[in-house]
């Protein structure tokens, strides 16, 4: 087994070839789907068991890391926010195996945090709007 190294990661918006989000630390990607119950009358013996389909599919995520200033990118995400509009994101599993996971992104937050000891730190929050294409 070829073990993925967290380090390796990407987070990139606008399209596939834009520069890396050079201070983010950290991305999560939650993939959901609806369980539909399908179970019909008429199973209802003592082994019987529930039927379950899928319904609709969903994902959120969150990326975050350091806050710098000269990052272009990130003022990309917040603008996205405080504009409403949807952009393009591509998480890097890392350059060398070339996993991506790309889709459309809704920012639904985006928090800053400062502390008088500690760097300033950001968390943006999404949800995909549309499919994720892995690739």
């Amino acid at each position: 087994m070829a073990t993925v190294m967290g380090k390796e990661g990407y987070v990139r918006v606008g399209s596939a070839t834009t520069s890396a989000i050079i201070s983010i630390d950290n991305w999560s990607l939650d993939l959901a789907a609806d369980a539909i119950d399908v179970t019909a009358f008429g199973t209802g013996t003592a082994v019987a068991a529930k039927s379950f389909d899928y319904g609709l599919k969903g994902a959120t995520g969150t990326i975050s890391g350091n806050y710098d200033s000269t990052d272009g990118n990130i003022e990309v995400l917040v603008d996205m926010l405080a504009d409403g509009t949807v952009g393009n994101m591509y998480l890097d599993l890392n350059a060398s195996t070339t996993k991506r996971a790309s889709c459309a992104a809704v920012i639904t937050g985006v928090t800053l945090g400062q502390a008088v000891a500690d760097k300033t730190t950001v968390s943006i929050n999404f949800t995909v709007d549309g499919a994720v294409t892995w690739s």
